[in-house]
C-alpha cells in the first residue's frame, strides 16, 4: 500500500495539492529537471552577455587608442607630409580610416622617411624649374614616308625584250648607258666607243629600252633623294636648334 502510494502520489510545488498517477508523477519530475536546466542556461547566457560587453569595451579602448596614436605619429611629422595628406586630416576619425585603408590596399614599394621627405618636398613645396617647351618636329612622317617606299627594293631597269637588253645587261651598268643617250647626235659616231655604229634602228632600240616606265621611276628616284635632302637638313637644323 505504502509502495502504491509513493508510485501515484505526490506532493506538488503549490501546498494541499497531490498528482494522481505515476505517468503524471515523472512528467512533473522531467519539468521540475528543465527548468533547473533553464536556469543554468540563463545563468551562462548572463556570463557570455557580460563577457561579451567586456571584449566591445576593450575594443573600443584599442579602437580609441589606435586612432589617438595614429594622430599623434601625424602630429609628428605634419611639416612634412600636411600638403600631402590634404583631405585626409579633417580629423582623427578620417585620418584612421585612411591609414587603414592604405595598409589594405597600396601596394607600393615601402620607402625611408628621407625618400618620401624628398618626394614631399619635390612635389608639393619646390618650384619646379620651368623647361622650354620642345618645339614640334612634323617632318618625321615625311623622312619616314621615302624611307619606306616600296621603290627601294626595286631593280630599276629598262624593257627586257629589246635586243640591246642582253648587251646593256651583260655590261651590268645601264646607268653609264642611259648617261650617254644624250650624247646621241645625228650622225653615226658612238659616243661610247667612238666609232661609226650608230643607225636608226640603234637609236631606237636605246629609245625603247629606256621606256616610259623607267623615266618615271627614274624621276622619282631623283625626286626622292632631293627631297630627303632637304628634309634631313632642316631635321639637323631643328636638332640643332633645341640643343642650343
Amino acid at each position: 500500500m505504502t509502495k502504491f502510494r509513493e508510485n501515484n502520489f505526490s506532493a506538488g510545488n503549490i501546498a494541499g495539492v497531490f498528482t494522481l498517477g505515476k505517468a503524471t508523477k515523472e512528467d512533473l519530475g522531467n519539468i521540475q529537471y528543465k527548468r533547473s536546466e533553464l536556469s543554468g542556461l540563463e545563468g551562462s547566457q548572463d556570463q557570455q552577455k557580460i563577457a561579451l560587453n567586456n571584449q566591445r569595451n576593450k575594443l573600443q579602448e584599442h579602437g580609441e587608442k589606435f586612432t589617438s596614436d595614429c594622430w599623434v605619429i601625424y602630429k609628428r611629422y605634419e611639416r612634412d607630409f600636411k600638403d600631402a595628406l590634404r583631405g585626409s586630416i579633417s580629423s582623427k576619425m578620417i585620418f584612421k580610416d585612411k591609414i587603414l585603408k592604405e595598409r589594405a590596399s597600396n601596394t607600393s614599394d615601402l620607402l625611408s622617411l628621407e625618400e618620401l621627405k624628398d618626394k614631399a618636398n619635390t612635389l608639393l613645396r619646390r618650384k619646379p624649374d620651368r623647361i622650354d617647351v620642345i618645339p614640334t618636329i612634323d617632318i618625321y612622317e615625311d623622312i619616314s614616308s621615302i624611307e619606306k617606299d616600296g621603290i627601294w627594293g626595286d631593280i630599276i631597269v629598262g624593257k627586257a625584250d629589246v635586243d640591246i637588253a642582253s648587251l646593256i645587261a651583260k655590261l651590268n651598268n645601264s646607268d653609264w648607258v642611259n648617261q650617254g643617250r644624250k650624247y646621241l647626235d645625228g650622225d653615226e659616231t658612238c659616243p661610247f666607243c667612238q666609232q661609226s655604229t650608230i643607225d636608226n634602228n640603234f637609236r631606237a632600240q636605246i629609245e625603247d629600252y629606256f621606256d616610259e616606265s623607267f623615266e618615271n621611276n627614274r624621276e622619282k628616284i631623283q625626286s626622292h633623294k632631293d627631297k630627303y635632302s632637304t628634309l634631313s637638313n632642316k631635321l639637323l637644323t631643328s636638332l640643332y636648334q633645341i640643343e642650343e
